[in-house]
């Protein structure tokens, strides 16, 4: 990887050789050779490329990433790493309906912190940019990767997390895959969702859940929608 050491994220990696370590055992359990895995805030491509290594080159990653500048890095791993065959990159938001949204940028110290709302990107200090991006529903950008199946999906989104589980109701009860999402009620808070409401809504369809690493939660399905 290309790693920035100015970079909260980036400068992690470069140290310790890992990110959110626990959470990583706990995906790569259900993502196997000749699965689909779906990075949703896929920033740099840690997630990505990790999960393109386990599925192989009958496999497939989708790596969805608004921010401008990481994109670019993104892509630049990818490159790097030799991935580009197994690893889609979609380059928007993602949300519960097709629309352009305000995206804010943060500091070059924590580019991880860059969000939807204006709020949370402001948690560290005043955001560098503000531009607008397409937002597309989970389901849509999955439907037009042409994959046949979906192992298992990470949303990590800075507290859009319910907007996107809203846009991947067709994803989640078509594929039933594993579902890791950040829930932070600070972060939920500012986007009109919380903590309850995204428990509610993945236990409305068969979902449990599981674990509780670092900041997220692992969630499986258990019984039919």
């Amino acid at each position: 990887m290309c790693l920035d050491p100015d970079d909260l994220v980036s400068r992690w990696i470069f140290v310790t050789g890992e990110w959110e370590p626990k959470t990583w055992h706990a995906l790569e359990q259900h993502i196997p050779a000749g699965g689909t895995f779906v990075d949703v805030g896929a920033h740099i491509g840690w997630y990505s490329l990790k999960a393109a290594k386990l599925v192989g080159p009958k496999g497939r990653v989708i790596a969805v990433e608004p921010n401008h500048e990481t994109l670019l890095k993104l892509r630049e791993n990818i490159r790097a790493s030799g991935a580009s065959a197994v690893i889609v990159v979609a380059p928007v938001a993602c949300y519960d309906s097709e629309t352009t949204l305000e995206f804010y940028a943060t500091p070059r110290a924590n580019t991880g912190g860059s969000s939807l709302s204006l709020a949370d990107a402001s948690r560290d200090g005043p955001v560098v940019a503000t531009y607008q991006v397409l937002a597309r529903r989970l389901d849509d950008i999955v439907r037009e990767a042409g994959v046949t199946r979906v192992d298992a999906v990470k949303i990590d989104v800075q507290g859009s997390e319910f907007r996107v589980l809203k846009g991947a109701v067709e994803t989640l009860e078509r594929y039933r895959p594993v579902v890791c999402v950040e829930v932070l009620e600070p972060w939920l808070k500012p986007m009109g969702s919380s903590v309850a409401e995204v428990m509610a809504f993945m236990r409305a369809h068969g979902y449990a859940p599981t674990q509780r690493l670092e900041a997220n939660v692992v969630f499986v399905p258990v019984a039919a929608p």
